[in-house]
């Protein structure tokens, strides 16, 4: 794979990736991930992505927004825009690649053997050195909606989680999810981890489209984060009033045990008690069945719920976040 721009070049440019793959649709040719870099003056660079999953769609036009609306001119730095990252998957409105079945979330520092998605996520860990800071915007795809958070990995390094913490606040968003017992080593967080550099995750609506609240809260949120690099300028802003949260373990995901129709009883952002009615299950193939009410087990921030109405044994119908209070 290569890049057919020049990305330490003055300006906007806006070009591509050529990941070679050959296979029956791409027999000599390439697939082409967009990729541009605006340029500006003396500073920092700024790596910003999403797509990373197909079908996650308000940090795609967020960015490539962003791409068009931002005066090079304008910046201290640079910033490195990388809109669909996961291209095939993109383009197969999918969660995971069909050109070779893998998570790009799970193929970073080896976790994938050789192959397209592994090519992508080593391209974005040979970009990660030379970063002051990078953002990977998510959204809970064709089947969640999530509150609209910021994503800060806890790190054994004592300074990188403050900064990782830093740049989750710079956001503004309401929740601040703390990762840490759930990494799974492989992602783009493990990555930026791995090369030291601060980085900041998102999760922004979801549910198979664009959501206008997480659009905006989303654009305010990548500006702030620039802000806060140095590359935008973006005068003081009071602190915002944040909840963090953190998962832990099995009993935060409400779980699904038999085939139904999902009725919700709450919302991404909702606090919820153990033992309280998160949805309610109305069993189709067994009509004379009564529904049945799924309850959170622990006490917590509704940080997730399914975005789909037809569930099957081991959806989760909600994810459970227990709030937190703690700095690094």
């Amino acid at each position: 794979m290569f890049c057919d721009i020049d990305l330490s070049a003055a300006g906007r440019h806006i070009g591509a990736l050529r990941l070679v793959h050959s296979d029956d649709r791409h027999a000599f040719g390439h697939v082409p991930i967009p990729i541009a870099v605006l340029g500006g003056g003396p500073g920092p660079t700024v790596l910003l992505a999403a797509g990373n999953h197909g079908d996650e769609y308000e940090g795609q036009a967020i960015l490539l927004g962003l791409v068009h609306g931002l005066d090079p001119e304008a910046l201290s730095g640079r910033i490195i825009v990388l809109p669909a990252l996961n291209r095939p998957a993109v383009a197969a409105a999918a969660r995971v690649s069909p050109l070779d079945g893998v998570n790009l979330n799970r193929a970073f520092l080896g976790g994938a053997p050789p192959g397209p998605t592994r090519s992508i996520a080593a391209f974005v860990e040979s970009l990660l050195p030379g970063c002051a800071l990078v953002a990977d915007l998510h959204s809970g795809g064709g089947t969640a909606i999530y509150a609209d958070a910021a994503l800060a990995t806890r790190t054994r390094d004592r300074a990188l989680f403050a900064a990782n913490l830093a740049a989750a606040r710079a956001t503004r968003l309401p929740v601040i999810q703390v990762l840490g017992e759930t990494s799974t080593g492989h992602s783009f967080n493990s990555a930026a981890e791995a090369a030291a550099v601060p980085m900041v995750a998102m999760e922004l609506g979801g549910g198979g489209r664009a959501d206008r609240g997480s659009l905006a809260r989303g654009r305010e949120a990548v500006m702030g984060v620039l802000a806060h690099a140095g590359v935008v300028q973006g005068g003081a802003r009071p602190p915002a009033s944040q909840k963090m949260v953190t998962v832990t373990g099995a009993r935060a995901a409400v779980v699904v045990t038999a085939d139904g129709v999902m009725e919700p009883l709450v919302s991404p952002g909702d606090t919820v008690s153990a033992g309280d009615a998160v949805a309610i299950l109305h069993h189709w193939r067994e009509p004379r069945r009564p529904p049945t009410t799924l309850r959170a087990e622990i006490d917590g921030l509704v940080l997730a719920v399914a975005a789909k109405g037809l569930l099957a044994p081991g959806d989760h119908a909600a994810l459970i976040a227990a709030l937190v209070e703690e700095d690094p």
